[in-house]
């Protein structure tokens, strides 16, 4: 029986560095380490600050802890909205053991598991199209590159957190959101019959249905692990 471990939304910025994974202490994992470990987007801030500022010794060892925390476990990487683009997830992964992907499929029975970070499934469907260009763009003019920081700041993009603003007040309609989100999810599990396993929300959660024929949704949460026996 196959042992995936998957997280998302750790949200790294250079600087920052990658916790190692509790089960690489093998007693907290029956004594047994993970046959895959999957990273369901949004690992890494590429977007709103842009890859200039990955391209410092700064960015390089925050992308070099990644990658040394999990050296020793085969590892997919999937795109997450703050990934940006799929060409700078795989330019971040050059080298190393990742495997970049988009999404990923597992076979399973009675139903597969489908992996992704989920943004496509909320407002940011229409946002993919303009936001890597747009941060490009700004943040390689230098007049504009502080308050660019500045105002991802205020906007709460940095990390990216739903639940509260940047005031670290509650966002009033955030359940509904996250409601919505999970609808759209699951109706998109019903349309493939899979399991759907998801992160973006940065609220975990697992929707287990008794019926094999009807998927079960999963949440990753945001920095957190989930681990799953297939």
């Amino acid at each position: 029986m196959p042992r995936i471990a998957v997280t998302s939304d750790f949200h790294l910025n250079p600087g920052d560095l990658f916790p190692k994974p509790f089960f690489v202490e093998s007693k907290y994992y029956d004594g047994r380490p993970p046959d895959l470990v999957i990273l369901n987007g949004d690992m890494r801030d590429f977007l709103p600050l842009g890859m200039k500022a990955w391209d410092t010794p700064e960015g390089h060892l925050t992308i070099q802890s990644l990658h040394s925390a999990l050296i020793d476990y085969e590892v997919v990487d999937l795109l997450g909205n703050h990934e940006g683009r799929f060409s700078w997830l795989c330019e971040s992964n050059e080298g190393s053991h990742f495997v970049s992907e988009r999404e990923w499929t597992i076979w399973a029975k009675p139903l597969s598991y489908h992996f992704e970070h989920g943004h496509d499934f909320t407002e940011w469907w229409w946002l993919r199209h303009i936001a890597d260009d747009w941060t490009e763009w700004i943040t390689t003019l230098p007049a504009f590159r502080a308050w660019w920081y500045k105002f991802c700041v205020k906007q709460g993009w940095i990390p990216s957190n739903y639940m509260h603003d940047w005031e670290g007040n509650p966002v009033p309609k955030y359940p509904d959101i996250v409601g919505l989100y999970w609808a759209n999810v699951f109706r998109e599990a019903q349309r493939r019959k899979v399991n759907m396993v998801v992160g973006h929300s940065h609220c975990r959660a697992h929707l287990h249905t008794p019926l094999p024929e009807i998927p079960d949704i999963i949440d990753c949460g945001a920095r957190e692990w989930t681990l799953l026996r297939l």
